[in-house]
């Protein structure tokens, strides 16, 4: 029932009950009641009826107000909530909420931009073929036992159009706090390929740049033009034998192929100095391999590549330089160049001296197997090299 209306029925109802009292009072009186007592009652009675319709009447205002809050509060609400899905829509992050089952339960719209499509919901995550032998299948059942996991620079196939993408991947278990279980899974998805793009150009620019310094410093060396290459193609044939991540099999390579560039700090005449050195005069060309380091690591991500090169004249006893590291102190790619590094001078003409050939190259290796080189990659370098 309307609220106005249900004021004005009552306010009706009590004047047609006042009067029937009055006229039951002025009845009485003509008939000679006394009707003192009777006023007395009616009198309250009326008191009570004026209380009873203030209350309601205050009543129904306090309703009519709470109603119009009440209203004002759900077009708040559905205000806030087409403003929180605009948000989650928008945002650059991926959103994916699974199930703990792994079924696709919600994909915001920047997810779509990112694998291809947000037509997946109610399928299951777990059995796309792009999934199944991926980190992604692995978190996500880690997450569906409570365990927070994060796969970052994971490279991945669209399910849809099988574009690949470079993608950072937090995957959060929701717990449901009544029974403490796992209720649902959310996949926070950054795609980076354009910046990890970005990043492998400003690579490729900075290692050009310094290569081309290497070059130069074996320029400057009329014997050893071509070592730096040669120490290169070395160290490819060991790493090809060894289980290594590509990321480092990479930093091992580019280390080879810039190890001496610190020789440019290294004057001409001492680089080809035909006599044999003075203390003094070694002393200068061990700074070669601090001074490369400094120069590379002022180049970010190359941190581990520039301990390689300061490194790369350690000895597996403990007895080189830098810093007298000792068998697996030493990095390992200081380990494979300083095998590289040696084979080539001794197969090369120096300035001090003529090449001395492949087979006394290989017995000074196996001489120094335990002494200044790591046994096991010395007997990997022999055997790929007499294959």
């Amino acid at each position: 029932m309307n609220k106005k209306l249900l004021k004005r029925s009552f306010f009706i109802n009590a004047l047609v009950g006042l009067g029937v009292i009055v006229s039951l009072i002025y009845d009485l009186k003509i008939r000679g009641v006394n009707i003192s007592v009777i006023q007395l009652h009616v009198f309250f009675g009326i008191v009570q009826l004026i209380i009873f319709g203030l209350t309601l009447f205050f009543f129904n205002n306090h309703l009519g107000l709470v109603n119009e809050d009440c209203d004002s509060i759900t077009v708040e609400y559905k205000e806030l909530s087409k403003l929180n899905r605009l948000i989650i829509d928008t945002t650059p992050t991926g959103l994916v909420l699974l199930n703990r089952k792994g079924i696709i339960e919600y994909v915001n719209q920047s997810t779509g931009n990112i694998l291809g499509s947000t037509k997946t919901v109610g399928l299951n995550i777990l059995e796309f073929d792009t999934i199944k032998q991926s980190k992604l299948h692995n978190g996500i059942v880690k997450a569906s036992t409570g365990i927070y996991t994060e796969i970052l620079g994971e490279h991945y196939t669209s399910f849809t159009s099988r574009l690949e993408k470079i993608l950072n991947i937090y995957i959060s278990p929701v717990i449901d706090e009544k029974d403490g279980n796992v209720a649902n899974i959310i996949l926070f998805i950054h795609d980076i390929t354009k910046e990890h793009d970005l990043k492998v150009e400003i690579e490729k620019t900075y290692l050009s740049t310094i290569e081309a310094f290497a070059e130069m410093v074996d320029a400057r060396d009329k014997y050893t033009g071509k070592h730096s290459k040669n120490v290169y193609q070395y160290v490819s044939m060991i790493c090809e034998e060894l289980d290594l991540d590509e990321k480092i099999k990479t930093q091992i390579q580019v280390a080879a192929n810039i190890h001496d560039l610190g020789k440019i700090g290294i004057s001409d005449s001492l680089l080809n100095k035909p006599g044999r050195l003075t203390n003094a005069e070694y002393d200068s060309i061990k700074k070669h391999a601090a001074l490369g380091a400094e120069i590379i690591s002022k180049i970010i991500g190359f941190e581990d590549i520039s301990l390689i090169i300061r490194h790369h004249h350690e000895r597996w006893d403990g007895t080189g330089y830098l810093e007298g590291l000792k068998d697996s102190e030493i990095p390992l790619g200081s380990q494979i160049i300083a095998i590289a590094d040696t084979y080539d001078a001794i197969t090369t003409d120096r300035v001090y001296r003529k090449k001395l050939g492949r087979e006394m190259a290989i017995k000074i290796l196996q001489d120094e197997k335990g002494k200044q080189f790591n046994p096991d990659l010395v007997d990997i370098f022999i055997e790929k090299i007499t294959q």
